[in-house]
């Protein structure tokens, strides 16, 4: 007697973006094997995938942009994987002559964190992570 594989279910976020998203995880539209160095990253939340636009300079020194369309099942597993989603937030103020720090922490959803919170410094730490072609000028912080 042959048992099935136990597949682990879904999410009902990842069986909706898995059911919309095209089977590559992050898509590039004219990215070339030569290494461009990016200094401006900047990203628009779309239905399906965040669009990214890098402006760029090739390796002939020219400028250039590049597009890249990362998909959302990735990119929200991997802000989870990496705490980004935790927010901590404090504060400090006098009590009775004494310091006292207040601390509190939250997870903050992921459509707000990208909408309101995700930096050019996120989409460079997933981008490295990928092992997409770039590299990138050390003001993207």
């Amino acid at each position: 007697m042959q048992t099935k594989p136990q597949i682990k279910p879904q999410s009902h976020f990842d069986s909706i973006f898995n059911a919309i998203a095209p089977a590559e995880v992050v898509k590039a539209a004219h990215i070339s094997k030569k290494k461009k160095t990016v200094y401006d990253i900047f990203h628009e939340c779309r239905t399906d995938y965040v669009l990214v636009s890098l402006d760029c300079i090739d390796h002939e020194g020219e400028e250039c942009a590049d597009e890249v369309f990362i998909m959302h099942g990735d990119l929200h597993k991997w802000l989870k994987d990496t705490d980004r989603l935790e927010v901590t937030t404090g504060s400090n103020h006098m009590e009775g002559g004494e310091i006292v720090e207040d601390e509190q922490s939250a997870e903050i959803g992921y459509v707000d964190y990208i909408e309101e919170h995700m930096t050019p410094s996120d989409i460079k730490a997933f981008m490295i992570h990928k092992g997409l072609p770039f590299d990138f000028d050390s003001s993207i912080k």
